[in-house]
């Protein structure tokens, strides 16, 4: 039912975010994310009311961290859009294809830097895996 909450919330946001605020597909991801959000909140409240409190403040303050290594990485995307693709138009494919690789790369980096100077265990975690695969 939770689920269900969800998808029609989303279906709702989408079609008021693009035909009513004319916002444009930009704002479907925004959308899912609310959407995403309420379906966390619904079955994070359902299932402390059976479990009991199983870690409310470890899990905020791991929130708090991971908003944080989000924030530089969002950081490194907003200053590679407002200064290397200000005018995408004017550069060749080649380049404006590298740059974006680039700059994925160097966001990915900040994330986990910042994650590990914060003492996130998940995105060491998640980056020993990574390394371990590329290491095959």
């Amino acid at each position: 039912m939770v689920s269900f909450l969800a998808l029609a919330i989303n279906i709702g946001f989408n079609w008021f975010f693009v035909f009513v605020m004319r916002w444009g597909h930009e704002s479907l991801a925004l959308t899912t994310s609310i959407s995403a959000s309420v379906n966390f909140v619904i079955l994070y409240l359902a299932m402390r009311r059976y479990a009991g409190d199983f870690g409310t403040r470890d899990l905020l303050g791991l929130l708090v961290k991971l908003a944080g290594a989000g924030a530089a990485m969002a950081a490194v995307c907003l200053a590679a859009d407002r200064f290397f693709f200000a005018d995408p138009a004017q550069l060749p494919f080649w380049l404006r294809a590298g740059g974006l690789m680039a700059t994925v790369a160097v966001a990915a980096g900040v994330y986990f830097a910042a994650a590990r100077v914060l003492k996130v265990a998940e995105a060491r975690d998640a980056l020993d895996m990574v390394m371990r695969r590329l290491g095959r």
